[in-house]
C-alpha cells in the first residue's frame, strides 16, 4: 500500500485492518489463560465481554480488507494471480475463523457459564485453533505482500 498512488486512502484502511487483527489475536491468549485459571463463571464473563467488543471490531478486518482489495486489484482476473490466490486463501481462513468465533460466542461461552466441562475443553481447543489459524493467515500475508504484487500476474 505504501507504493500505491492512493496511499492516503489505503494507509488508514491498513491501520484499521491490522489493529483489528491485533485486537483479536492479542485477546486469544488471555482468554485461554482465563479459561484455565478462573472459575467458569468468571471465565464466561470475560468471554462474554471480549465477544461484545469483538462483534464490533472483527468485522472491520473484512471491511477494510475488501476495501483495500477493491482498490489494489486491477480486476477480477487478478484473483488468478499468485497475489489473488493468496488473498482468496486469506479470505477462506477468515471465514473459518469467523465460524470458530461464532461457536465460541453462541455455543461454548454460554455453556462455560454453566460450568460445562466439555464446553470449557471445546472453547480452549477452539481458541488454540483460532490462534494457529491467525498465525497462518499473518504468515501468508507476509509472504503475499513480500513476494507478489496485486497488479502483476
Amino acid at each position: 500500500t505504501a507504493a500505491d498512488a492512493e496511499r492516503g486512502l489505503l494507509a488508514p484502511l491498513l491501520i484499521v485492518h491490522v489493529a483489528a487483527v491485533a485486537f483479536w489475536f492479542g485477546g486469544l491468549t488471555p482468554l485461554l489463560t482465563v479459561s484455565w485459571r478462573e472459575a467458569p463463571t468468571v471465565a464466561a464473563a470475560v468471554i462474554a465481554r471480549f465477544s461484545l467488543i469483538a462483534v464490533r471490531v472483527v468485522p472491520l478486518i473484512l471491511i477494510a480488507g475488501l476495501a483495500m482489495a477493491w482498490r489494489l486489484l486491477p480486476g477480477l482476473s487478478s484473483l488468478q494471480s499468485p497475489y489473488g490466490i493468496s488473498l482468496t486463501a486469506k479470505t477462506a481462513g477468515f471465514a473459518i475463523l469467523m465460524t470458530l468465533a461464532a461457536m465460541n460466542k453462541w455455543r461454548f461461552g454460554p455453556r462455560v457459564a454453566l460450568g460445562d466441562r466439555s464446553a470449557i475443553r471445546a472453547f480452549r481447543t477452539s481458541v488454540v485453533i483460532e490462534w494457529l489459524l491467525i498465525l497462518g493467515v499473518v504468515t501468508l500475508t507476509a509472504v503475499m505482500t513480500s513476494l507478489f504484487s496485486p497488479d502483476h500476474h
